[in-house]
């Protein structure tokens, strides 16, 4: 059951309280008993099919999380129909599926019950069914306090403490919950926040922007001011260009590219899986600094609506200006060669991965061989603890599909094509550790110095 247009009339006068699910009934009852006389249900507060409606309220979630007096968050369901509220036999028989109790003498010769349960069952760490789902992320980190009806404990979480019911007599410090850091390091959480948000699952995958929206206008206003990241662009923030723009999914997913368009090419709301940002696991491992070599030129996102700020956009585009090689791209190897018909033998690592897989040009066709002609921009490269330089930069091809080889790679030169069209990204390629033959092989190709564009 959900608020429409058509039940709230109804609805305003006297709610169907029966009729509702139990995990619904469940938060308006603890809510009754603590004293409290008003809860936010986003389906019973959101008008469901009125756009408009949507756009408002989800905007203004920040406040509704942020002065909420207690957030309930029923962890472990997985339907509105499984509750959190139960009695005490209810509970035991949900219990005893994994559990195992058994009688015991005691010292003063009563007889106790002793429970015993997998330590997998009571690991706090564990990821509960809520942990999944995209949309709830806001909720656990802008509320002031959380109370969680987990699987097997409930869990109090403030900004001073956490504490267990029945796993813990000691608190624990709890995750930050929306406080940002507003120093350099509130430019990494930020990627660290968007990292898990892309972990998630959504229903509707249009929601990407507008389901981490609250947290972008929390990051914003803590930010301002204070000479922090104050520009939002579909997920990125413009002073954290072009670093912002080095992630890549996980080469273990690579899902199909979505078949409705809800963010420009360089963002990671653009694609579907799990992301990581490229440079927050590799500093200090084998790489001692980064240097940066392209530079944005001009960037500009319309928005879906303006009462949305944060929230989905209609297109969008940005322009670097940087070293461009032509390159081929072997996408059964994850390689790039400067021949279409080789690439080195002797290494097996891939280093060029796609950001998802479609049907478009370079992945849709065969007729180019092994080798599709792409453009690498050169972001910027990594100097070793050695001195050595390991390149990193976008995959790019033009927008438009091309007609022939001819047309891309204009006989080994570049082409009218790449430098008057807009290109669009579709990977992301890092050559490091351990490719020395790779690493010379794109050092010494011819490059130009060009502005691109990409939507």
């Amino acid at each position: 059951m959900k608020l429409t247009t058509s039940t709230i009339g109804r609805w305003t006068e006297s709610l169907p309280f029966t009729e509702l699910p139990k995990t619904l009934r469940d938060a308006i009852t603890f809510t009754k008993h603590i004293g409290l006389e008003y809860v936010w249900i986003d389906r019973l507060c959101i008008i469901q099919d009125d756009p408009e409606d949507v756009i408002i309220e989800i905007a203004a979630m920040p406040n509704i999380y942020g002065r909420a007096w207690l957030t309930l968050s029923v962890s472990w369901a997985k339907a509105s129909q499984d509750g959190f509220l139960f009695s005490t036999a209810e509970s035991h028989n949900v219990l005893r599926k994994t559990m195992l109790a058994m009688h015991y003498r005691c010292p003063d010769e009563s007889i106790g019950l002793v429970t015993l349960t997998p330590m997998s069952d009571w690991t706090t760490s564990s990821r509960e069914a809520i942990d999944y789902r995209a949309w709830t992320l806001q909720e656990q980190m802008l509320s002031p306090r959380v109370l969680q009806f987990s699987s097997h404990y409930v869990r109090w979480d403030c900004k001073s403490a956490r504490y267990y019911y029945r796993h813990s007599e000691n608190p624990e410090l709890p995750i930050p919950k929306g406080n940002f850091d507003t120093t350099g390091e509130g430019l990494k959480e930020w990627r660290l926040v968007v990292e898990d948000y892309c972990s998630r699952k959504m229903s509707d995958s249009g929601d990407k922007l507008l389901a981490i929206s609250a947290i972008a206008a929390n990051y914003h206003r803590r930010q301002t001011g204070i000479g922090g990241a104050t520009k939002y662009m579909a997920g990125l923030w413009e002073e954290q260009l072009p670093e912002a723009l080095l992630w890549r999914i996980d080469m273990y997913e690579q899902p199909p590219r979505p078949p409705v368009y809800r963010a420009p090419s360089w963002s990671w709301a653009s694609i579907d899986g799990r992301i990581f940002h490229m440079f927050l696991y590799r500093l200090g491992e084998d790489r001692q600094y980064n240097k940066f070599l392209t530079t944005v030129t001009e960037w500009r996102v319309e928005l879906t609506s303006q009462s949305a700020p944060y929230g989905a956009v209609a297109s969008g585009f940005i322009k670097l200006r940087g070293q461009v090689r032509l390159l081929y791209w072997h996408l059964e190897k994850g390689q790039l060669s400067a021949e279409s018909e080789g690439y080195p033998e002797r290494s097996g690592s891939s280093y060029a991965t796609p950001d998802a897989l479609d049907n478009k040009y370079p992945f849709g066709t065969q007729r180019f061989g092994q080798g599709a002609p792409v453009l690498c921009l050169l972001l910027g490269y990594s100097v070793s603890f050695n001195q050595d330089r390991y390149p990193f930069g976008l995959i790019l091809v033009p927008e438009t599909e091309p007609s022939n080889l001819i047309d891309l790679d204009a006989n080994g030169e570049f082409g009218h094509i790449w430098e008057h069209s807009s290109l669009r990204r579709v990977g992301f390629f890092d050559i490091g550790y351990g490719l020395e033959d790779e690493r010379k092989m794109f050092w010494e190709l011819p490059y130009k110095e060009l502005e691109v564009t990409i939507i």
